[in-house]
């Protein structure tokens, strides 16, 4: 179900954008993790909402990979590429945490969360209400 990025991170306090896909060993061990970490710690304890992008080839790996997943994803046929290239995005994992302006807290947010999954270093002064839309912009 297609919803407008605006009402689905409204309540977020950072948004980690996560690039990963079905097949890799490295993503497969982190997705476990994430998993974890996002319902026990991030988003209750810091409000960080995560939007997987996924780096599939094809759509049918994307719905299997998303399928466990409990947050967001931007569409198979929606801007994974130009996410992809904005934020320099040239490994899996990845996760780019962003604040609720859409400014950067850190690129680095996959080793972040691999050294702490209490996400504690995450967000660095990030819990501001969220002050810019992106108009237009869907998530699933």
């Amino acid at each position: 179900q297609l919803t407008s990025t605006e009402s689905a991170l409204s309540d977020a306090k950072a948004v980690g954008l996560y690039f990963s896909a079905k097949g890799d060993a490295k993503c497969a061990k982190f997705n476990a993790m994430l998993l974890t970490s996002h319902a026990v710690y991030l988003k209750n304890d810091h409000g960080i909402e995560i939007v997987f992008v996924s780096r599939d080839k094809t759509e049918e790996a994307f719905k299997e990979f998303y399928q466990p997943m409990r947050w967001k994803a931007v569409p198979y046929d929606g801007p994974r590429d130009t996410l992809a290239s904005k934020f320099g995005v040239s490994s899996l994992p990845t996760v780019i945490m962003l604040r609720p302006d859409g400014s950067i807290i850190t690129k680095d947010g996959y080793q972040t969360i691999c050294k702490d999954p209490t996400g504690y270093g995450l967000l660095n002064g990030s819990h501001s209400k969220k002050t810019k839309k992106c108009p237009g912009c869907t998530v699933q």
